[in-house]
């Protein structure tokens, strides 16, 4: 919940997020876009991402002894707990976030792929994009896949999935060789890496950042050939 003083105009990021259709085509243009956008962004999502902390810790049971623990009682005024008494915490959020997870991973995950007519081309059409679908459930092991998602969809309130195409997978290209000719992988994003457009219905959205990989700054230089290139040393997340 936010309060009064946190949604206060001198709070608030005055930049306006420039729709991405507006940008050029060029890349200039769209690293300025990325660099003004970004931010905004990340500042709306604070909250957000605070929150699956939160969650996290109440799931792992993780909290910090040197922080100050007050007891609140109906009615009375809350007390603080000295440090030296601070209490044993039983955990029982992840007793009850497995079961939940077991519980639901009972499903296995299965298609059925019904064919748009019933002349004999489609009938065979949806046989084989049948056999495909299993095929791709089996090699991304998908039936794990989604006892982690139901996992982070329990503890952080939301998940994305990713289909995209992986060129370090798949069969090798010869007998010599040890490159892969790459497939399709299946995998799960963690929310805080992702930022959608600001809209107040999922449908709405048209375009989103995502974070992809964090590396280091020197490790960027080289991969990017960049020798100039500085952290910006901002207090934003990333």
């Amino acid at each position: 919940m936010l309060t009064i003083q946190e949604i206060s105009q001198d709070n608030l990021n005055k930049t306006e997020i420039v729709p991405f259709w507006k940008v050029g085509t060029s890349d200039k243009a769209r690293v300025k876009w990325l660099e003004d956008t970004m931010p905004v962004l990340e500042d709306i999502s604070r909250d957000r991402i605070d929150t699956f902390s939160e969650n996290l810790l109440y799931y792992t049971g993780d909290f910090d002894r040197a922080l100050d623990y007050r007891v609140s009682v109906p009615g009375v005024r809350d007390t603080l707990v000295p440090k030296r008494i601070v209490p044993f915490i039983v955990q029982h959020l992840w007793d009850i976030t497995e079961q939940r997870v077991a519980r639901l991973s009972t499903y296995k995950p299965s298609f059925e792929v019904v064919p748009p007519h019933s002349e004999y081309r489609d009938r065979i059409s949806s046989k084989l994009m049948k056999i495909m679908l299993d095929r791709f459930s089996r090699v991304n092991l998908l039936e794990l896949a989604l006892i982690d998602i139901e996992r982070f969809n329990s503890i952080l309130g939301e998940v994305y999935i990713g289909v995209e195409w992986n060129p370090k997978i798949g069969d090798l290209k010869s007998s010599r060789s040890k490159e892969r000719v790459g497939d399709v992988d299946l995998c799960i994003k963690e929310p805080w890496y992702i930022f959608p457009e600001p809209k107040t219905k999922w449908k709405d959205v048209s375009w989103m950042v995502e974070i992809l990989e964090i590396i280091h700054v020197e490790e960027a230089r080289v991969k990017y050939n960049a020798r100039s290139l500085e952290p910006d040393k901002t207090s934003y997340i990333y």
